[in-house]
């Protein structure tokens, strides 16, 4: 059996001392704790600004992670360590600049999801290539997408093509074989060819 913990005068911190030893520990810190303490970042956030007292529980596991204790003895919580996880592609794809690569093996990341937040059915992230969609979606910023989902009326969706590559547009319809889409920089509408589309999924908002 492990030994109870043994909190020290230090322990006994209110959460803006809290964060004023993490700024001090540089970047990285405050999603590490946030990991910990089984919060989302912003939950953290909130706290870090009041003047109260951790928890008994809290100030251990903040005790280990300021004074370095082994990782071991860090508790990880369950909803942490059991957080679903989906795939991110982002590559850039051949020469058209907003080509997303969707090939087998072009996974950039596993991300796991908000906790608490569990999805049936099949999901990824995209990773947004190019200025195309900016100011709706900028560049870099990541959606997530519904595999195999129909996008609605001017939603924004993947649009998936037989060569392994796939766009980030808002979706506007399909008509005589043509999907029908809008990019907004510079805006147009974009015609691609039903033969070559593979699949359309639909982005969610969350």
């Amino acid at each position: 059996m492990r030994a109870p913990i043994l909190l020290s005068m230090d322990s006994l911190m209110d959460w803006r001392a809290v964060a004023a030893r993490l700024d001090e520990m540089g970047r990285g810190s405050r999603s590490r704790l946030a990991e910990l303490l089984d919060m989302d970042r912003s939950q953290l956030a909130r706290q870090l600004r009041t003047r109260k007292f951790p928890a008994l529980d809290q100030a251990a596991t903040i005790e280990q992670f300021l004074t370095g204790s082994p990782s071991g003895d860090v508790h990880v919580p369950a909803s942490r360590a059991e957080a679903q996880t989906v795939p991110l592609y982002g590559y850039a794809a051949g020469s058209e600049g907003d080509r997303i690569a969707m090939n087998e093996g072009r996974v950039l990341d596993w991300i796991p999801l908000p906790r608490g937040m569990r999805l049936r059915g099949e999901f990824f992230f995209v990773q947004m290539v190019g200025g195309s969609m900016e100011p709706r979606i900028w560049s870099g910023e990541r959606k997530l997408v519904q595999r195999g989902v129909s996008p609605g009326r001017m939603q924004d969706a993947v649009i998936e093509f037989h060569d392994g590559t796939a766009v980030l547009k808002t979706y506007e319809r399909e008509k005589d074989g043509v999907i029908f889409a809008r990019q907004y920089n510079s805006e147009k509408e974009l015609r691609y060819e039903g033969t070559k589309v593979k699949a359309l999924h639909a982005v969610l908002s969350l």
